[in-house]
């Protein structure tokens, strides 16, 4: 009588600590879960935070000087070349590069953000090389924006109309 009354108690026990097993097993892939979603929640902040901070830096700064220009775009192909040395995957590309990029190409960025959001690395990378590869290379959109009529008119226009080719041709040529 004794012994089937210890086997009931033994069984009572058994049973709760199965149940406090399956309830801990719960417990932590629910843990794991909230961490995940932290942990990408953290890095979402860091970005959005981040990126208001340089985006009210760049607002009480002064416009963007053509020294500014080159220095970022200088910063972007430098950043560019980080990115593909650090093997850094597809995917974590255009989070990072948002978040490293300053002066001009900051600037840049944001323009574009706000018209037509980018979506993937290689959109970046290209607008980013096609915008900046200007102002490393003699920057002839400092030359064209520079001009001043010292002559006629038609003679100023001549003279816009052959710089803005050049800049164009450049521009769109890859």
């Amino acid at each position: 009588m004794g012994n089937t009354r210890m086997e009931g108690r033994l069984s009572a026990i058994e049973e709760g600590m199965t149940n406090y097993q399956t309830d801990m097993a719960a417990m932590r892939e629910m843990m794991l879960k909230m961490q995940t979603g932290l942990s990408q929640l953290q890095d979402v902040v860091v970005v959005k935070l981040t990126m208001e901070k340089r985006k009210l830096q760049a607002e009480s700064s002064s416009s963007s000087s053509s020294t500014e220009d080159r220095e970022g775009g200088m910063r972007a192909h430098r950043l560019l070349g980080i990115m593909a040395e650090a093997g850094t995957p597809e995917e974590e590309k255009l989070a990072a590069a948002a978040v490293h990029l300053d002066g001009a190409a900051l600037d840049f960025f944001q323009w574009l953000e706000a018209r037509a959001p980018i979506c993937t690395w290689a959109e970046f990378k290209s607008t980013m090389l096609r915008r900046f590869r200007l102002s490393m290379a003699g920057n002839q959109y400092e030359e064209l924006m520079s001009i001043k009529q010292t002559g006629t008119v038609g003679e100023y226009c001549g003279h816009f109309e052959r710089l803005s080719h050049r800049y164009w041709r450049r521009l769109t040529s890859s």
